[in-house]
């Protein structure tokens, strides 16, 4: 039985119109093959491109820094060969930054470095951002002189042998007074 409207029609038992269905969206080929593609080449580009690029030292020598472009220099130099007091680590004042490199300038090229203590390291951010270290090594050329040790330099792939491990301690601890203590 089928209940009256307030009219007097009746109510009908079903709605004669369909229902709406949901709207099918098309998968475009050329849309899909897009996406994939991209979604492979972007770890490709990273691999290739970026990752190489974000490697690369910002120097190959201490004879290519200009200290005028430097904006931070960071020294910390351990293991003194006298078992003296480590240096750092400091960032130096910019007036001591063209000593402090020309201490390590005019090194030698080698192709390996021998097994040696690490000395400490170098930090040298430029203002434009590039970032580099100068990693040091040392060892003693004649192990009965015990002011003979030297200092041996890598950086990035390239490998140095420099000058006086003494004396680079020296200069450094003088530096070091004018500079800002890093903990």
């Amino acid at each position: 039985m089928v209940a009256p409207y307030s009219d007097g029609e009746q109510e009908p038992y079903f709605n004669p119109e369909p229902l709406p269905q949901p709207r099918r969206h098309k998968v475009n080929t050329k849309w899909l093959i897009g996406l994939s593609a991209l979604t492979l080449l972007v770890p490709v580009f990273m691999l290739f491109v970026v990752f190489p690029w974000l490697e690369e030292p910002a120097f190959q020598s201490v004879d290519e820094i200009n200290p005028a472009d430097v904006e931070v220099l960071r020294v910390q130099l351990l293991n003194h060969p006298q078992g003296k007091d480590d240096v750092g680590p400091v960032d130096m004042n910019s007036a001591d930054f063209p000593v402090l490199l020309a201490a390590l300038s005019k090194a030698e090229k080698v192709d390996k470095i021998p097994s040696s203590p690490l000395l400490g390291e170098y930090r040298v951010r430029f203002k434009d951002s590039r970032r580099g270290t100068i990693r040091l090594y040392w060892q003693k050329a004649n192990p009965n002189q015990p002011d003979s040790a030297v200092i041996w330099m890598k950086i990035g792939s390239n490998k140095y042998r420099a000058g006086s491990v003494l004396e680079l301690y020296k200069l450094a601890g003088e530096c070091a007074s004018r500079g800002k203590l890093q903990r």
